[in-house]
């Protein structure tokens, strides 16, 4: 278990790689939200799907989907609908022991009420990530 320091650390350093990408690629992506409890209450008061992220600071593919899918127009349009958070899992480690992740990057689509539709981990293209939440879409 990380000391409150440390945490603040990682997540200024976390902060700094999303900004780095941005500053790369030109483009802020998706609007991620960090607060998992509050995404989820925006998601059922707007009855909203809500995609869950969990990576982490050294998570390749997670830094690769950010460069080429989360800048993908297609795939930013595909999401436009959905409350969307990115919770890192060392940060959050009990809510990603309780929802299973073993590996970043790890994605849930939940209803607004809460209950899961669909997951997946690892990296996928603009294509496949487009594909995963037309999936959840049907099974709404």
């Amino acid at each position: 278990m990380m000391d409150h320091e440390t945490r603040v650390l990682y997540a200024v350093m976390l902060a700094g790689v999303t900004g780095a990408v941005t500053a790369l690629t030109g483009c802020s992506g998706p609007r991620w939200r960090s607060d998992f409890e509050r995404a989820a209450r925006t998601a059922a008061e707007q009855d909203r799907l809500l995609l869950v992220e969990f990576s982490s600071l050294a998570c390749r593919h997670c830094a690769k989907m950010d460069a080429e899918v989360f800048t993908d127009p297609n795939v930013l349009e595909a999401m436009e609908d959905l409350i969307c958070v990115r919770l890192d899992s060392v940060l959050n480690s009990k809510l990603a022991s309780e929802r299973g992740v073993v590996a970043t990057p790890t994605f849930f689509v939940l209803r607004p009420d809460g209950s899961e539709i669909t997951s997946t981990a690892g990296a996928m293209s603009a294509r496949e990530f487009i594909l995963f939440l037309a999936r959840a879409r049907i099974h709404r």
